[in-house]
């Protein structure tokens, strides 16, 4: 556990005493596999209650989401704690299957809320949060590909539609402005015509 604090765990003064005490309880009582069964079904019961209560309001997305990623990494953080400490309660296959049922949430209500249409500031903001949270989840979890796949076939590709929408809106704005000014603007048909024009005005064609 020192170890895990180190390294900068969320679990912070966790104490799993009480649960290494019950395990041995039931040990001694031969009743290991249904203590194993049963902390299994409680842990899924409380995730699928972390996912279920994510209903994040309009325009409040990123802090329900970050807060919702955060307690997920906390989740994966007992349970990977769990696993090496209490022998049987957390083989490797279970929180695997777990952290599938919460990557495949995650991935798809992020992958929903950016085809929403968010901002670039907030699109931006976001996949920056995931991003960190990706790293620290990393700690316990072995394949975030889902979330990876999400960030940079979904969110970049957004990012990089919505920068070149902007790029396109500040143009029109600037030859707007010069319209309203009096500057008529140079029109040409070719790469040569461009070129003699711009050295008309003093100017150097690219390349020279």
């Amino acid at each position: 556990l020192e170890e895990e604090r180190d390294r900068g765990s969320p679990l912070g003064d966790f104490d799993f005493t009480p649960l290494h005490r019950c395990q041995h309880l039931h040990q001694r009582l031969g009743q290991s596999a249904a203590f194993c069964l049963h902390y299994g079904e409680q842990r899924l019961l409380q995730l699928n209650s972390d996912l279920e209560q994510f209903k994040p309001s309009k325009g409040d997305f990123r802090g329900q989401y970050e807060a919702l990623f955060t307690k997920i990494v906390g989740f994966f953080a007992i349970e990977c704690q769990v696993g090496a400490t209490a022998e049987g309660l957390a083989p490797p296959e279970r929180i695997a299957r777990l952290w599938s049922t919460a990557s495949e949430f995650l991935s798809t209500r992020l992958q929903n809320w950016v085809a929403d249409g968010p901002s670039l500031v907030e699109l931006q903001a976001v996949a920056f949060d995931v991003a960190l949270r990706c790293d620290a989840v990393r700690q316990y979890v072995r394949d975030i590909s889902d979330l990876e796949n999400v960030l940079r076939n979904v969110c970049l590709k957004k990012m990089k539609y919505l920068l070149v929408e902007k790029v396109h809106k500040d143009i029109e704005s600037l030859c707007e402005a010069d319209a309203e000014s009096g500057f008529s603007p140079v029109t040409v048909a070719d790469l040569q015509t461009w070129e003699s024009e711009v050295l008309e005005v003093g100017l150097l064609a690219p390349g020279t």
